[in-house]
């Protein structure tokens, strides 16, 4: 994925957002997609007391004191770890809340400037899509709370203890947790241009979404119900949010939990630990976690020239490619099995006035997997102007526009 589009989305997964948009699923195998929820309350503050692995609370405490600390509990027998401190738990209206992620999550404007060429020449969004506007809706719209890591404080959207906000309340005391034993307030992963990243998010986003899943499970079917009503009434608001945007922010929910149930099988509950200390590095290691278990990383790629003022660069990755072409491509097999193979590569944009361009250099594990992606990646620039395919390995894209 370019990385100026990860800087929409970074802020959010990095500090521990919970909550799903509406997107068509960008990598196989298929995943259910949990939609979005709002709910209202008055400003709600409230720290939790006391051990955190106690459950039995003053009959006077309010119901947040005793629901979080009946959630810590769930939350460190699931997880196999205990708090090491008490989780500020705040819950906000609707309107405050908003405010609070706005606040987060800002991008100035020469980002969104800089964004947008890439994205348009990428045939990735629009030509008439405000890309500032749509991160403001992605962000009142597809967020249903977050852990501030720096004030280590847990906010949640929430009118009033519904099963919705106690799934979501698991959720983030999980990215508490993580936290205290792990520290994921990394932010030089975001100072790499390459998928650093956005592999650990799906690493962090699969962990609290597999002990959100595991709390569901203990629910009962009308608060199962009821919870699903609240998550599918709020999805309004998002039908002009490029799918772009939607995609890059479910992707770490969809594929991190199937990523970190594959490293539990593979070595439990040490060696999803271990997993925070030598964190996933590419989307390809988050779609085929037994690539991450073997330890196959990203191969070298040289980064192409540019013909301009350069104003971005990084590593497309796997995830970059099948979001590239999944809407020239429509058979789902063929796009992933095209994606399948990567091995390593470097792009690099520029512009030159109003026209931009990206290259990218690409490197496959074999020789059929380059074949396979050179066709799909020539098939999409027959169906664009001003984009060409040439060498094999690497195998050199280029589109302007």
């Amino acid at each position: 994925m370019p990385r100026l589009l990860a800087v929409v989305v970074a802020v959010l997964l990095v500090a521990g957002v919970s909550g799903l948009a509406v997107h068509e699923d960008p990598s196989p195998p298929p995943q259910e997609v949990v939609q979005p929820t709002t709910v209202e309350v008055s400003p709600t503050s409230t720290t939790v007391p006391g051990q955190p692995t106690t459950t039995t609370v003053p009959a006077a405490a309010s119901p947040l004191i005793a629901l979080v600390a009946e959630l810590q509990s769930f939350v460190e027998r699931s997880r196999g770890l205990k708090f090491k401190e008490p989780v500020k738990v705040t819950l906000l209206d609707d309107k405050a809340f908003r405010q609070r992620i706005t606040d987060e999550s800002k991008v100035d404007k020469e980002e969104i400037r800089k964004i947008t060429k890439v994205l348009r020449v990428l045939d990735l969004i629009e030509p008439d899509v405000d890309l500032e506007k749509a991160q403001r809706a992605l962000l009142g719209g597809a967020v249903l709370g977050f852990y501030d890591l720096e004030k280590k404080e847990l906010f949640v959207r929430g009118a009033k203890i519904t099963p919705a906000v106690r799934q979501t309340l698991v959720h983030e005391l999980v990215h508490a947790l993580q936290d205290q034993h792990f520290g994921v307030h990394r932010p030089d992963l975001g100072k790499q241009d390459d998928e650093a990243e956005q592999a650990f998010t799906g690493l962090v986003e699969g962990d609290a979404s597999r002990i959100e899943d595991m709390y569901e499970k203990t629910m009962s079917k009308r608060d199962r119900e009821r919870a699903k009503a609240e998550q599918e009434s709020h999805a309004d608001g998002l039908e002009d949010v490029p799918p772009i945007l939607l995609e890059s922010l479910g992707f770490p929910y969809v594929v991190g939990p199937v990523f970190v149930e594959a490293v539990f099988q593979a070595g439990g509950q040490a060696r999803l630990d271990a997993a925070f200390g030598a964190p996933p590095t590419t989307s390809e290691q988050l779609i085929h976690p037994e690539k991450f278990l073997r330890g196959e990383g990203a191969a070298p790629v040289n980064e192409p020239p540019a013909e301009g003022a350069v104003i971005d660069r990084g590593v497309f990755g796997e995830l970059g490619f099948i979001q590239q072409l999944q809407n020239d491509i429509e058979d789902r097999t063929t796009l992933f099995r095209a994606a399948n193979g990567w091995g390593g590569d470097r792009y690099i944009a520029w512009e030159n006035g109003d026209r931009a361009c990206v290259r990218v250099d690409v490197v496959m594990d074999t020789p059929r997997d380059a074949d396979e992606l050179r066709a799909a990646l020539q098939q999409w620039a027959d169906n664009h102007d001003d984009a060409t395919v040439t060498g094999t390995s690497p195998i050199r894209f280029t589109s302007c526009a």
